[in-house]
């Protein structure tokens, strides 16, 4: 083999190569783009789940029993207790056969009573004028000192009631 078919063999071998990888570019280019679409966004509507309500003394009231701490053979409910791994500070209690509420205060804090009362709301999904419509007793430990006992045995911003 001469150098100039040498030459020549290499020069048609680049000259190949180089329409080959163009060909490859191009048309992965046209490939891509003609594969790509954009969906268009569709609005979804995400049901509302409204929590299942239970008629307590006329007053429509989130579902407690679906979720309870603890349950006796008389159908009383306990569904929120508040503690820490020192102690119980409150819990509310639904006691089926009297169809009335317990907060049971395991502190004569008015900060503990406050918030088992927000709780207590919150988790019936009730207004303060809906839980004055309810029968619920407050309780708190035998404190010596009047100043610092629970005078009103009722729901705090309830009027009326003792």
């Amino acid at each position: 083999m001469t150098i100039k078919k040498i030459l020549l063999l290499f020069t048609i071998s680049i000259f190949l190569l180089v329409i080959g990888l163009l060909f490859l570019r191009f048309s992965r280019q046209q490939t891509t783009q003609s594969n790509v679409f954009f969906p268009t966004p569709t609005p979804i509507q995400i049901p509302q789940i409204s929590p299942k309500k239970n008629n307590i003394s006329g007053v429509q009231v989130n579902d407690f029993f679906s979720h309870p701490i603890n349950t006796n053979p008389q159908g009383d409910v306990e569904f929120v207790r508040k503690q820490d791994s020192q102690a119980i500070y409150y819990q509310i209690v639904y006691l089926k056969q009297f169809n009335s509420f317990i907060i049971d205060l395991h502190s004569s804090s008015q900060e503990v009573r406050t918030e088992a009362e927000l709780e207590f709301l919150n988790r019936l999904g009730i207004t303060k004028e809906e839980a004055c419509k309810l029968t619920v007793h407050v309780g708190a430990p035998y404190v010596p000192n009047p100043d610092l006992a629970v005078q009103k045995r009722s729901l705090s911003f309830c009027e009326n009631k003792k």
